[in-house]
């Protein structure tokens, strides 16, 4: 439910076009609208006080923007959209590491997966690992520690109880750079863990050029 200070304020909101459509998209609910341009145009004095036909260079008659006005205040109080909630915290039930682990430990694991590094040997172009970007955009030179992951595996194999098929995923940049590493994980489960019937999976980063 909207604040009072939220219903006299500006649409919380950002507004684009692509070529001849206007869209809106609004921050509270999450939703991208298509407007028609005047809407478009005029939301932007929504709770300003200053929509006389001069701001908009008498494209619009005083009566045409009082009318568009009425359209989006109904939006508001109808749909929900256009609010002007700003929030000034943000915060989530889940804060600390302990909620974190109480919360596996109540509902169980079926997943892990291990960024073992961000090294990559394929050098696709479109890819943030590729070094043919003008600037570093990820720092490749991490590589997951020993000490990283037996933490994360002993933890989830000690949860990994009650579900059918719990899986280890490899994941990268390109984890099969470093195979000796996941030799050496297969190994530590399979050594310490055989009860678990633990499989284990692969996958790598993977980008759309598009």
């Amino acid at each position: 439910m909207n604040t009072p200070e939220a219903e006299a304020s500006a649409p919380f909101i950002k507004k684009f076009q692509d070529g001849k459509n206007c869209y809106i998209f609004d921050v509270n609910t999450n939703q991208i609208i298509e407007v028609e341009q005047p809407i478009y145009d005029i939301i932007d004095a929504f709770c300003d006080g200053d929509a006389g036909p001069a701001r908009f260079n008498g494209d619009y008659t005083q009566q045409e923007i009082e009318d568009y006005m009425e359209q989006i205040k109904q939006a508001r109080h109808n749909d929900g959209l256009f609010s002007g909630f700003r929030p000034s915290e943000i915060t989530f039930g889940i804060q600390e590491a302990q909620d974190v682990e109480n919360l596996h430990r109540e509902n169980g694991l079926n997943q892990l997966i291990l960024e073992l590094t961000k090294e990559c040997n394929l050098h696709c172009g479109y890819c943030s690992t590729s070094g043919k970007y003008s600037t570093k955009i990820v720092d490749t030179s991490h590589t997951l520690s020993g000490d990283g992951w037996k933490r994360a595996v002993d933890f989830f194999c000690r949860q990994a109880t009650g579900i059918r098929q719990p899986c280890i995923t490899f994941y990268g940049g390109e984890p099969l750079i470093h195979f000796e590493l996941i030799r050496e994980i297969v190994s530590h489960v399979r050594d310490f863990y055989s009860e678990r019937n633990i499989i284990f999976s692969y996958d790598h980063q993977r980008h759309s050029p598009g």
